[in-house]
């Protein structure tokens, strides 16, 4: 029988007095107040099991190099969850330190050698946002692009200056880009209707197409599957140049034209 660990090790260094204090409140915090104590703290619980909070293990100690300042480490040494981990990381930089960021690579491994139980990955967090990097996300992307296949992203919503609650950068309403390697790169925006994901039908998506012509990049905006509404051309020397060529209206093609 084999058994499989998620593994992590990281700092936040150089804790000040008040970030020391509120760093043992919200882990430590168990029991009845435990939502009011990770909502105060600006944790998003929604993104997280408050039943295992914090579900990795953490220290506060002095540093080496200077024992009147404390770090704090978190880390798993078996099972512990790197998204709850990243998720208070976001938390504390909203709070204490909004033009800073954090970073963690995890492990995936097994006891014994079994194909596929092996891999990890990398958060990169800000006060606002998480993004994450599997690697199997990484080989299933090389590997699709090595045999042609479209590789697909998730998008957030930019929601910039909206005082709507809703973070800059909204994950939770995020959209499907297509990415095609064909003659250029195409990249296709928006989710493709069933008749379109089985070829029965053209796909009316929107698109931009990028093309390295001799000494110039070109971009091509599609808004449907037909002609392009028109280019930018990029030289390797000079202005930036845009050539419309169908207009200024948008007339929508229809599938059987």
């Amino acid at each position: 029988m084999a058994d499989n660990f998620q593994q992590f090790c990281e700092s936040i260094d150089d804790l000040t007095g008040s970030e020391k204090d509120w760093v043992e409140t919200v882990l430590g915090a168990n029991g009845p107040t435990l939502p009011t104590v990770l909502l105060d703290a600006g944790i998003r619980v929604a993104d997280i099991d408050p039943e295992y909070w914090p579900d990795f293990e953490w220290d506060l100690a002095p540093k080496e190099q200077d024992p009147h300042a404390s770090e704090l480490l978190v880390y798993s040494q078996e099972h512990g969850s790197v998204s709850n981990a990243a998720e208070f990381a976001r938390a504390f930089l909203a709070r204490f330190r909004p033009q800073a960021c954090w970073t963690v690579t995890w492990a995936e491994t097994c006891s014994k050698p079994r194909v596929g139980q092996f891999g990890g990955g990398a958060m990169f967090v800000t006060a606002r946002t998480i993004e994450t990097t599997r690697l199997d996300d990484w080989t299933d992307k090389r590997l699709k692009a090595h045999t042609g296949e479209p590789t697909r992203f998730v998008v957030p919503t930019y929601n910039g200056n909206a005082d709507n609650g809703k973070p800059e950068f909204d994950h939770s309403d995020a959209n499907s880009v297509e990415v095609h390697l064909e003659e250029g790169l195409r990249i296709v925006m928006g989710t493709p209707t069933e008749a379109a994901s089985t070829r029965r039908a053209c796909d009316d998506r929107p698109s931009v197409c990028v093309e390295r012509q001799h000494d110039k990049w070109v971009i091509f905006v599609h808004p449907d599957a037909g002609d392009p509404l028109g280019n930018v051309e990029f030289p390797d020397v000079g202005p930036a140049v845009f050539r419309s060529e169908r207009g200024l209206e948008l007339h929508r093609r229809n599938c059987d034209e």
